[in-house]
């Protein structure tokens, strides 16, 4: 049975912006919650020898080779890096898609950052250079813009809890740095959007574990893979690789229970963090049409 009606059929390619924010605010280089990166040198990639974040290496790569596989094989979607972008320029880059946006039939924003250290809004947010950004405004200053109206607006966002990367005695002792919650927040209302929304650090992919002996001792344990991704692009690509041709939103329970499962299996070689509270992904939806995006991935102009 044909279900393409069901689907986006967006006219255009996909423009894909990486919105990378890759320390925290003030932090000094070589902090344990910066970004982990790794250098793109895939000649065909337009981000040819750009260092960047490893979960915008994990998805570009991903993207790229999806869009690929299609009959347009000369065909890429547009990939634009926006790296430790300060307010005004991120502004600038949203409002820019009033004409901008005419150009394109779908959009993916991969914004990899940090949950605000303090936070007067209900809404979820995320840091740049010099200050915090809203979802809520990203997203309603875009909904007025005609280019943008009636195509899938995909939002996958990393925003690092930085409480998470601390010892479990600061935040006994009363929420050392302690990141806004993400549940109950105000959530955008407008369509043809699909958020998710993730705050476990990237760093704990690659966080050293330990383990038990026979004796009963706690002994240091490190990652076998010290360039691991952050749990949600680890499970999205995982989950993808296996259905690039299925629903994106009908795949988000499956995401989330990949990433259940490597939760669980770092509390297991983690044993601090036994009894702290790692929170699964926000996941909101406004989509009225399916978006596969094997397909978002192989539009052509």
């Amino acid at each position: 049975m044909d279900n393409s009606e069901l689907d986006y059929k967006p006219a255009g390619k996909c423009l894909v912006a990486f919105i990378s924010q890759e320390s925290l605010r003030g932090a000094r280089r070589g902090h344990m919650s910066e970004k982990a990166k790794r250098e793109i040198r895939e000649k065909s990639s337009l981000l040819f020898r750009e260092e960047v974040d490893l979960d915008v290496f994990v998805f570009e790569e991903y993207f790229r080779k999806l869009s690929k596989a299609g009959p347009a094989r000369e065909m890429q979607p547009d990939f634009k890096l926006l790296r430790n972008h300060k307010y005004e320029e991120m502004n600038t880059f949203i409002k820019g898609l009033e004409t901008e946006g005419y150009k394109y039939g779908s959009f993916v924003f991969v914004i990899t950052s940090y949950l605000p250290k303090y936070s007067t809004s209900s809404s979820l947010a995320f840091e740049l250079y010099d200050e915090d950004m809203t979802l809520d405004y990203f997203i309603d200053t875009m909904k007025s813009f005609p280019s943008m109206a009636a195509k899938p607006k995909i939002f996958l966002v990393q925003a690092d809890n930085r409480a998470l990367l601390v010892p479990e005695i600061f935040t006994k002792a009363g929420g050392f740095d302690e990141g806004p919650e993400p549940i109950g927040v105000k959530v955008p209302t407008d369509a043809d959007r699909l958020v998710i929304f993730s705050t476990i650090p990237q760093r704990l992919s690659t966080l050293p574990g330990d383990a038990t002996t026979d004796a009963g001792d706690v002994v240091s344990s490190p990652r076998s893979d010290p360039n691991a991704s952050s749990f949600l692009m680890q499970a999205l690509i995982e989950v993808l690789k296996m259905k690039s041709d299925t629903d994106l939103l009908c795949l988000t329970p499956s995401i989330l229970g990949h990433m259940e499962k490597l939760i669980e299996d770092f509390k297991k070689t983690h044993t601090s963090y036994n009894n702290r509270k790692i929170e699964l992904p926000l996941v909101m939806s406004t989509l009225t049409k399916r978006v596969i995006l094997k397909k978002l991935a192989q539009q052509q102009e």
